[in-house]
């Protein structure tokens, strides 16, 4: 009896941990610390789905953010134009990649305080109703990537 507990103790305690795995993630997450006045964020990197199955983001969300969603900017008759890109399908597996001049995550109506080194987390639901949180880190004004910067004598 006291070897058969022992079992059923051990395959609910694998089957919370499979369950507890975020299998949504961004990976070299960042966001280029706004000018004074700015509102707008657009958050890169990396979302990876570490899951067997596809997931849709369907919704997103920010603390002190009037709205979050995935926009898109595409270059039309020569003026880069952003436009939302409605629900984001990450494959099993899989990734989509978040990046300056293409596919991105703006934050609308940001009324935090953002210090550079620090992470933003951003809520995530999908289509099937999982929650997960993305976190991005904050780099400077400056910032060309998720670690480097222009030097302030180029």
């Amino acid at each position: 009896m006291v070897r058969l507990v022992k079992g059923m103790v051990l395959v609910m305690l694998v089957g919370f941990s499979t369950f507890s795995r975020a299998e949504l993630s961004l990976q070299n997450g960042w966001l280029r610390l706004p000018p004074p006045g700015v509102s707008m964020l657009a958050v890169y990197g990396e979302i990876r789905n570490q899951g067997a199955t596809a997931r849709v983001v369907a919704e997103l969300s920010m603390a002190d953010a009037a709205s979050v969603m995935v926009h898109r900017s595409q270059l039309e008759h020569g003026k880069m134009r952003m436009r939302s890109a409605g629900q984001l399908l990450v494959p099993a597996g899989g990734q989509v990649t978040l990046e300056p001049q293409g596919l991105h995550i703006m934050v609308m109506q940001f009324a935090g305080t953002l210090v550079v080194g620090e992470n933003i987390a951003i809520d995530v639901q999908t289509e099937a109703g999982d929650r997960y949180t993305l976190l991005a880190e904050v780099r400077p004004t400056n910032a060309i990537g998720p670690a480097l910067s222009v030097s302030d004598g180029q």
